[in-house]
């Protein structure tokens, strides 16, 4: 007798899961469908980025998605993305080499949406040369003092490339850089 209303408590719960979820598919489906859109962005910026570039990602968004998106920059291009999240994780087999590594003197643009970035002070410590800068979900209305220095940095030492149509993404690259 348990067994039967087990299997009935079972099946029930187990209809009840899919209800939800089929009821939760056209939310889930037009999230999707947004997410897609973000990513078609900056897959389109890449297309202005020299192949074998370093490229900087600053990330703007709050949305836990777009976390990583700037690694999509790298999908279809050699290109040195320097946020590469499985090269910080101790779980992944890719590590930085320890003369790279941007956390130690990049700043903290891994961290913050507000990122305020020390390129010179990358440079001098890596011996790379950050060819690229990439914004997602910057606005020229953030008025905060990171930003701002960010801002005056790319404004010195680099060009913008591209902007999108929604000015989400924006593509700025090295003044006198010449990569072919």
């Amino acid at each position: 007798m348990l067994n039967a209303k087990t299997n009935i408590i079972t099946l029930i719960l187990g209809l009840a899961f899919i209800a939800v979820n089929l009821y939760k598919l056209p939310y889930q489906l037009g999230k999707a469908e947004e997410l897609e859109e973000d990513a078609l962005q900056i897959m389109e910026a890449e297309a202005y980025i020299p192949e074998g570039s370093t490229v900087l990602p600053l990330n703007y968004s709050y949305h836990w998605l777009h976390y990583h998106i700037g690694l999509y920059l790298a999908a279809d291009k050699d290109l040195v993305v320097l946020d590469n999240y499985e090269a910080y994780a101790v779980h992944f087999p890719v590590k930085w080499k320890e003369e790279t590594w941007p956390q130690n003197s990049l700043g903290d643009f891994g961290k913050s949406h507000r990122p305020k970035v020390e390129i010179a002070a990358y440079e001098e410590y890596s011996g790379k040369t950050v060819d690229c800068v990439v914004r997602y979900g910057h606005s020229y209305d953030m008025d905060d003092a990171s930003t701002l220095y960010t801002d005056s940095l790319l404004a010195v030492e680099f060009y913008p490339a591209f902007t999108s149509d929604d000015k989400m993404v924006e593509v700025h690259l090295r003044k006198g850089l010449s990569k072919e």
